[in-house]
C-alpha cells in the first residue's frame, strides 16, 4: 500500500486511495489505479510542485515497477486487449451495484461510496484509449452527480431516494382500454332467451353432425345487441366486434344473408341469425 499523497497532489488521491482498497483483493486493478495516478500526475507535471512531491512521486514509480514484474505472467497486464475488458468489466459491476440501488430506491449509507468507487475505475478505462467511449463518460457523469446529491441529502437528514416516476401522459393516453365483457353489459341482454323464436331449437344446424360456432363473451355481447334490434349497416360498430371468421364485409354480408346458427356457452338459448 501507498500512503496518502500531499494537498499538491490530490489529483489522484482518488486513485491511490482505491488502488490500496484493492490491494489485498485485487492486484491488477490495484496496478492500473497507481498507473494512472502516475500518468495524470507526470502529464501534468506536479511532481515538481514541491520536494516532497518529487519524492512522493518516485516512491510510486518505484512500487509500480516492482508490481509490473510480479505480475509479469499475467496476461492482463501483458495484453492491453484483455486488460481493456478486464477493467472495464469491473467497472461496470462496481457502477451497477450502485445504480440498482438508486432505481430500486434502496440506498443506502455504502451507495455513495459505490459510485465514487465506479468514477475511479471507469476513469481507468482511458488508459487503453485515447478517445473514451461516450457511454462511459455518460456513467460517469452519472455516478459523480448522484454520489453528491445522495451524500448531500444523507448530510440533511433527507430521504436520498428519488420519488417514484409517474407514467408519462402519452403512455397513459395510449393504453388500450379493457375489453368489454358480458358484465358489462345491461341487464336487458340477459333476457334475449324470451325473445327466441319458437323454433330455433328444431333448426338443423343444431344437428350435433353440423359444426357449431361456440361464442366468446364479447360475441355473445355483439350478437346479443344485433338480435336486439341494434344493427343498421354491414358496418356498423357491433358487427366488428365478431370473432376474426366474422371480420370482413364479405362475411358479415354472409351472415346477414345466410341461415347462421350459433350456440352459446353456458347453457344459454340459442339464437338464429334469419337476416336477408
Amino acid at each position: 500500500m501507498i500512503a496518502q499523497p500531499p494537498d499538491e497532489l490530490k489529483l489522484i488521491r482518488p486513485f491511490i486511495h482505491r488502488g490500496n482498497q484493492m490491494a489485498n483483493v485485487d492486484p491488477v486493478i490495484t496496478y492500473y489505479c497507481y498507473y494512472w495516478a502516475t500518468k495524470l500526475a507526470l502529464e501534468k507535471e506536479l511532481q515538481t510542485a514541491t520536494p516532497e512531491c518529487g519524492t512522493y512521486m518516485m516512491g510510486i514509480i518505484q512500487d509500480l515497477e516492482g508490481r509490473k514484474e510480479r505480475l509479469s505472467g499475467n496476461d492482463l497486464i501483458t495484453d492491453d486487449m484483455a486488460a481493456q475488458a478486464y477493467v472495464e468489466n469491473f467497472a461496470l459491476k462496481i457502477f451497477n451495484n450502485g445504480n440498482r440501488a438508486i432505481e430500486a430506491r434502496k440506498i443506502t449509507q455504502s451507495t455513495p461510496d459505490a459510485l465514487q468507487a465506479a468514477v475511479v475505475f471507469l476513469e481507468l478505462t482511458k488508459i487503453f484509449s485515447n478517445e473514451p467511449d461516450p457511454e462511459i463518460v455518460k456513467k460517469i457523469k452519472y455516478a459523480k452527480f448522484h454520489a453528491a446529491r445522495i451524500l448531500k441529502a444523507l448530510r440533511e437528514g433527507e430521504d436520498p431516494n428519488l420519488p417514484p416516476t409517474p407514467l408519462p401522459k402519452s403512455e397513459q393516453s395510449s393504453s388500450p382500454p379493457p375489453s368489454a365483457t358480458v358484465e358489462d353489459a345491461p341487464d336487458e341482454y340477459y333476457s334475449v332467451g324470451s325473445k327466441l323464436p319458437d323454433n330455433s331449437m328444431n333448426n338443423s344446424s343444431l344437428h350435433p353432425s353440423k359444426p357449431a360456432i361456440m361464442m366468446d363473451k364479447l360475441t355473445l355481447l355483439a350478437a346479443t345487441y344485433v338480435y336486439a334490434g341494434g344493427h343498421s349497416s354491414l358496418n356498423c360498430q357491433i358487427c366488428c366486434l365478431l370473432p376474426p371468421i366474422y371480420d370482413s364485409p364479405s362475411s358479415i354480408k354472409q351472415i346477414h344473408n345466410g341461415n347462421k346458427t350459433t350456440v352459446f356457452p353456458n347453457g344459454y338459448s340459442p339464437i338464429t341469425w334469419l337476416w336477408g
